[in-house]
């Protein structure tokens, strides 16, 4: 799947730039997109609310976004979720005008949280005088609680700074400390950011997890809910929490809930019940080579119901064969063997032998091919294969050879073995005639047109 491309807009200026991929870190999403001279771009947002974007010739170390890309729970730019955070476009605000209109949004503690996410791109004194001032803003209209917790964020992301020395001694603030530290219930209440970040860097636990869980159900936040049952199914493997995901995804189209489970095994899901439920979907949008890979790699056993509606799959879409193990042409081949259509296995059976063929040499599909031998039905295709094997080596017979190559569509191989027949017997116009008919097949005119005009030759000279 393509990546997705979103402008971005500076002034009287308009960007197309590629997303490549998107974190969830604690109240934090963050989008990595380039243009076309790999410039990179950071679109941040909060609690899925679009705050502003940066640029940067490289990605920042030791910043809020690089520790958000490790820490995090990362998707690729294609993936349904990060989709589903996209708009169109994007304008780029003055920060002062931004921070501004945080305040009313969000508030003063929120406000000094998001500050928090734009370092590097502004730097580290002036976001802290920033968070500064919001804690005086808060201490005039007398909240000390508020003013405890900004200063908390102000330590953790500036932890020299004055402010804090100022306020060491404070008796309130030391009350509000050894609250916190005995974690009581009513102060964490009212605390929603410490408790989003420490459950979320808790979240491997299962009551942290399942608290978080109840929290974006609360907000709404439907993005955050999936991405963390998505984490807690790969981390625990668990059939449970995998199936606790699936009513998460029921809105979701029929491609997009191929991307999810795509994203699950890619990121290693791989219980018994989940790889059903992926090839299942692989069959229903009509993926029968990813189907077959899947089986090849997980010894994935079909039902009687399964290997029908794969049979009728293969039979109504052609294959991308390319892309099959010998071993997916062998379970491929034995499900239309053991089948009520044995005119159909034949015809497997010669497609697989025409793509093996792109990649290895006819003693190792004779030995792939054994399993098929009693089949009557197989067994002339096999013996054409056998036939391969023993003129390998035979200059004398490289016509025939060349028209078993030709029978299994490896035209370049038979023009080589065409090519030899004609050095041979070079009074013979049969090689010829090959050649040109070849040539004309691979789409090189040229060549077509000489050997044509060679054969014609011959034949009046015959």
């Amino acid at each position: 799947m393509s990546l997705p491309t979103v402008t971005l807009k500076a002034k009287h200026q308009a960007s197309p730039v590629t997303v490549d991929r998107m974190t969830i870190y604690e109240q934090c999403q963050i989008i990595e997109a380039r243009d076309d001279e790999n410039h990179r771009y950071y679109l941040f947002f909060h609690k899925h609310h679009y705050l502003n974007y940066v640029s940067a010739s490289k990605r920042p170390n030791s910043s809020f976004v690089s520790l958000a890309f490790q820490r995090g729970i990362t998707f690729s730019g294609s993936h349904p979720l990060t989709q589903s955070l996209l708009s169109p476009s994007y304008k780029k605000q003055n920060f002062n005008t931004l921070f501004e209109t945080l305040q009313h949004r969000w508030g003063h503690e929120e406000t000094a949280l998001i500050a928090t996410y734009f370092h590097p791109f502004i730097k580290k004194p002036k976001l802290a005088h920033f968070i500064q001032t919001l804690f005086y803003k808060e201490r005039r209209n007398g909240k000390m609680l508020s003013c405890y917790r900004i200063l908390q964020l102000l330590e953790d992301f500036a932890p020299n700074h004055p402010l804090s020395d100022a306020f060491s001694g404070d008796l309130q603030f030391g009350q509000y400390e050894q609250r916190y530290k005995h974690d009581d219930e009513q102060l964490l209440l009212q605390d929603p950011i410490r408790v989003e970040k420490t459950l979320f860097h808790n979240r491997e636990n299962t009551d942290s997890y399942q608290s978080l869980q109840s929290l974006y159900e609360k907000q709404s936040r439907s993005l955050e809910k999936t991405a963390l049952s998505i984490d807690r199914a790969v981390r625990t493997q668990s059939t449970g929490d995998y199936e606790a995901l699936l009513p998460l995804l029921s809105g979701y189209s029929d491609e997009d809930r191929l991307a999810f489970l795509t994203d699950l095994y890619e990121r290693g899901l791989t219980t018994p019940f989940f790889l059903q439920d992926y090839w299942d979907t692989l069959i229903k949008n009509h993926r029968p080579e990813r189907a077959l890979s899947l089986m090849d790699e997980h010894e994935i056993r079909l039902t009687p119901h399964q290997s029908k509606t794969l049979i009728d799959l293969v039979r109504q879409h052609p294959l991308l064969s390319a892309s099959l193990s010998p071993k997916s042409w062998e379970v491929l081949t034995s499900l239309f063997m053991k089948s009520d259509q044995p005119a159909h296995a034949k015809e497997i059976l010669q497609q697989a032998i025409s793509d093996l063929l792109n990649e290895y040499d006819p003693p190792y599909i004779v030995q792939w091919a054994r399993p098929f031998e009693s089949d009557p039905a197989l067994k002339p295709i096999i013996d054409k294969l056998k036939e391969m094997e023993t003129l390998s080596d035979d200059p004398n017979h490289q016509r025939r050879l060349g028209e078993l190559y030709y029978e299994f569509r490896q035209s370049k191989r038979a023009i080589e073995c065409m090519s030899w027949d004609m050095e041979l017997y070079e009074k013979d116009p049969q090689p010829v005639q090959w050649l040109a008919k070849l040539y004309q097949e691979e789409g090189m005119q040229e060549e077509h047109k000489a050997y044509q005009q060679l054969y014609i030759t011959m034949m009046k000279q015959a």
